[in-house]
């Protein structure tokens, strides 16, 4: 391992912790407060796991504020190395569990991790409560644990399994340093109760990083899938499962570059099925038994995980979920040309449903310079896809021009127990309808952009099927 370009020492991670950053190329040490807000968790519980869950919940913090703080990229791989003290050291120093950790953050980051384990000499609060589990259920009972971003993905797809599985209890789990998103996990949650009455709860599990005033911070930290799927991961442990469920579209978890010189526009790997893989085994090897990450949607379009809002009362929490990448804090705080807000706009004009949305696009005025280069880079990759599916043999064009749908394919086929040629036609599928829904709403996304008026979808049936008209 090379010499790394940061290192991060920390002490025992607490309600109070901190710890210190040691640059590489100049500048002075410096110090930085971190806590985790986990006393609503169980760490000094029954379960066989709760030791295990409580260094999961500090790695992932670890690892958030490590992101955070080495500064911007600007697509440059770097080094950096974290020195942990843990609960069991001896397990996650072993050099097998130390490499696996550093691939899977690589998967995600494209930045090389190299990991230092200690042994930890003190509790928190959450390790001295022993008589307040989560809830009064056990591994048996029908509880799905699955994480929760408060986005519109997570809404459409809790809405979807809420339908399909009528006597199933959702375990929510949020997690994040931002406290507006922290609390949008928490507003809609909290109408979820009262829509949906004892079907739903949330854990939260906040990262409050304090006083690091160090250089310049990491503005899309790309470790987020990992941390989150951590955290994750310690509540099911807790709620005694070994699995955890991810609710996001096929389109958006793959998450394909839309140009190659454009790879980095918002091409994060938060949910990609290679990554959640990865770190499957990951976890499979620490508990020494089978942990699956399962995403049900896959195979879906976004379009087609929003269908699910046209039946029942959840489409009206449609507009409490956040989307956008570039995280606004003035009113709208959706900025409408990312391609996080297209393709939430997208998804709902394909679907039919009222797009309750404000976009600051919609209220653009003519002074105002249009931003299109999201929707140009996602129109081009549109243009690609129609190429491929095109082709004589789709699947084929499909993989020359995207290898990592190769390996994805195995991944499918392998969680689903089905043949890897099946696992190649749902992809064609996949992106054949994401091509066409696009299609049909392109015009009328380009028009809010350039325009500033704002475009809302209308429903007609054609064929039998349902076709997104656009009025400005």
């Amino acid at each position: 391992m090379q010499q790394s370009d940061f290192s991060f020492v920390f002490e025992d991670i607490s309600e109070h912790g901190q710890g210190r950053i040691i640059p590489r190329r100049g500048g002075a040490e410096h110090k930085f407060g971190l806590s985790v807000g986990d006393t609503t968790l169980s760490l000094g519980g029954p379960s066989q796991f709760a030791a295990l869950a409580a260094d999961l919940i500090d790695l992932a913090a670890a690892i958030h504020v490590a992101d955070r703080l080495s500064g911007k990229r600007f697509e440059r791989t770097i080094t950096i190395h974290v020195d942990l003290p843990l609960r069991h050291a001896k397990l996650f120093q072993s050099r097998a569990i130390r490499q696996q950790i550093s691939e899977v953050l690589f998967s995600y980051s494209a930045d090389w991790w190299d990991f230092n384990f200690r042994s930890r000499s003190s509790k928190r609060s959450s390790e001295l409560q022993m008589n307040m589990p989560l809830q009064n259920t056990t591994a048996q009972d029908d509880t799905e644990v699955a994480l929760w971003s408060g986005g519109l993905d997570s809404l459409a797809g809790l809405n979807h399994r809420l339908s399909a599985y009528p006597t199933r209890r959702f375990l929510l789990v949020g997690t994040g340093s931002n406290n507006r998103a922290l609390g949008v996990q928490h507003d809609i949650a909290a109408k979820l109760r009262a829509l949906v009455p004892y079907r739903t709860g949330l854990k939260q599990v906040p990262i409050h990083p304090a006083n690091s005033h160090f250089g310049m911070k990491n503005p899309s930290p790309r470790t987020r899938g990992f941390v989150f799927v951590l955290m994750g991961t310690a509540v099911a442990l807790l709620e005694g499962h070994k699995e955890l469920y991810v609710y996001e579209n096929g389109v958006g978890a793959i998450n394909l570059p839309y140009r190659a010189s454009e790879v980095g526009l918002d091409h994060t790997r938060s949910v990609n099925p290679i990554s959640l893989d990865r770190t499957s085994r990951l976890l499979s090897q620490l508990l020494e038994e089978e942990f699956v990450i399962r995403n049900p949607f896959l195979g879906h379009t976004k379009a087609q995980m929003c269908e699910g809002f046209s039946v029942g009362d959840l489409a009206q929490l449609v507009s409490h979920t956040r989307s956008c990448d570039r995280m606004r804090h003035a009113w709208p705080d959706h900025c409408g040309s990312c391609s996080s807000c297209l393709l939430r706009c997208q998804a709902l004009a394909a679907a039919g449903i009222a797009d309750p949305t404000n976009y600051a696009t919609s209220f653009r005025t003519e002074s105002q310079p249009s931003d299109v280069l999201h929707f140009a880079a996602m129109q081009s990759q549109a243009v690609k896809l129609t190429r491929s599916l095109d082709a004589d043999n789709p699947w084929e064009a499909l993989s020359i021009r995207y290898p990592e749908l190769s390996t994805i394919a195995d991944v499918m086929a392998g969680q689903n127990n089905i043949s890897r040629e099946s696992a190649a036609e749902k992809l064609v599928k996949l992106y054949r309808t994401y091509v066409d829904e696009w299609r049909r709403v392109e015009d009328g996304l380009y028009s809010q952009l350039t325009t500033g008026g704002v475009a809302w979808p209308m429903v007609t049936q054609e064929g039998g099927r349902s076709i997104a008209l656009w009025t400005n």
